[in-house]
C-alpha cells in the first residue's frame, strides 16, 4: 500500500495568523528532513473559546519519532484562550519534533461564555511521548 501522505516544503514569513481553533500550523503533513516547515516572525492567535484551541497547531504524519525537526517557530509569537501550541488529536499516534527559537508562547487561561479552560502553555492532546519540543530564549506565560 502506498502511503498517500509526501513530505512537503512551507515557508509562513511576516504573517499574522487569527483563526477560531487555530491563528495557524499545519496537519495532515510530512515534512523534508533537511527542510523543516518553518514560520517566521509570525503571530498566530486564536481568539475562540474554551475548546480545541491554540495560537499554533501541529500534527505530523510520523509514525517514530523523527530525528530531525517537523517544524520550526523563529521569533513568532503564539496566543491561545487556552495554550499557545498544541500538537495531535483523539484517534492520531502519529509523532511531532519542534523547534522554537525566540517565541513568545501566552496561554490566556480564560473561557467563554462558560466552560473550563485547561491549563498549560504547550498540549498535547495524545500520550506526551508522541510530541518532542525545544524551547530556545522562549518566553512563556500563563495568565
Amino acid at each position: 500500500m502506498v502511503d498517500p501522505v509526501v513530505p512537503l516544503t512551507l515557508i509562513v514569513e511576516d504573517c499574522m495568523g487569527i483563526g477560531c481553533a487555530f491563528g495557524g500550523g499545519v496537519a495532515s503533513c510530512l515534512s523534508r528532513p533537511e527542510e523543516p516547515v518553518t514560520f517566521r516572525r509570525c503571530s498566530l492567535w486564536s481568539l475562540d473559546f474554551w475548546g480545541d484551541t491554540s495560537g499554533a497547531y501541529v500534527r505530523f504524519e510520523n509514525k517514530p519519532m523523527p530525528q530531525p525537526v517537523d517544524i520550526v517557530f523563529e521569533d513568532c509569537t503564539l496566543v491561545g484562550p487556552q495554550r499557545a501550541f498544541e500538537s495531535s488529536n483523539f484517534g492520531f499516534h502519529t509523532h511531532a519534533h519542534a523547534r522554537l527559537v525566540r517565541c513568545k508562547l501566552v496561554a490566556l487561561n480564560f473561557s467563554q461564555p462558560a466552560g473550563t479552560a485547561k491549563d498549560g502553555i504547550i498540549q498535547i492532546v495524545q500520550s506526551g511521548d508522541l510530541l518532542h519540543v525545544k524551547l530556545e530564549d522562549c518566553t512563556a506565560s500563563s495568565a
